[in-house]
């Protein structure tokens, strides 16, 4: 006799436990990739305001932007445009050079939220399962850095919050731009204080023990010869 043919069921929904689990994993991220979503539109903002003084050409200036498709392809853009039209040694410009590099630090952390797989792992029915990193699928930078941030509402907050005052502090340099809710921003180049650079220094003693342990090494003294 022919065996019957075993009938696969696909699942379009998560189960119960699964959705719980990622309604927790949800609220944790997703303030910080609206934050980082956010700031890439002001960027735009920004870039349009060095490419032109006329909001109604701003169209040419999301053209351009929109040709390159990575974020750190659009922050290299803005700092050249902003060297070329500012020049170097400008106020401005070191301002904006800061706000690329500060989000060049950020960068990593967000990637790692939104590149990296996980799987749920089941605990009991009617209560959350466990969310953990899928170990074969992840990078091991990506992997080393979500297991030392951890699941802390202090550090996503931490960064989610830098996102939002980066988010203020370019739409001052564009002069001429409000936020979500409306508020504007008179032109700045007052930089914001950002809770992360010391969450960050934490993290990279750890990914890289032997880095930080390692002692300067001095200056050969010159010769009396």
């Amino acid at each position: 006799m022919k065996s019957a043919k075993r009938q696969i069921i696909y699942r379009r929904n998560l189960t119960v436990e699964s959705q719980l689990a990622l309604d927790q994993f949800g609220t944790l991220t997703a303030e910080t990739i609206w934050a980082w979503n956010r700031l890439h539109s002001i960027l735009m903002a920004l870039f349009a305001s060095l490419l032109n003084d006329d909001p109604k050409q701003d169209h040419i200036a999301s053209a351009i932007w929109h040709i390159f498709q990575s974020d750190s392809s659009q922050r290299e853009l803005l700092w050249k445009v902003a060297s070329a039209r500012l020049g170097a040694k400008s106020e401005k410009y070191l301002a904006t050079i800061w706000l690329t590099k500060a989000i060049d630090k950020i960068a990593p952390y967000r990637n790692s939220i939104v590149h990296v797989p996980l799987v749920f792992q089941p605990t009991k029915p009617g209560r959350p399962n466990n969310i953990a990193i899928d170990i074969g699928g992840a990078r091991e930078v990506h992997l080393r850095r979500l297991e030392l941030a951890g699941s802390s509402k202090r550090f996503w907050r931490a960064i989610s919050g830098d996102l939002m005052v980066l988010s203020q502090f370019a739409l001052a340099l564009s002069g001429r731009s409000t936020d979500e809710v409306g508020e504007s921003f008179s032109p700045s180049l007052r930089k914001p204080q950002l809770r992360t650079p010391r969450l960050f220094q934490e993290i990279d003693a750890r990914l890289n023990p032997q880095q930080q342990n390692a002692k300067p090494k001095r200056p050969p003294k010159p010769s009396r010869g």
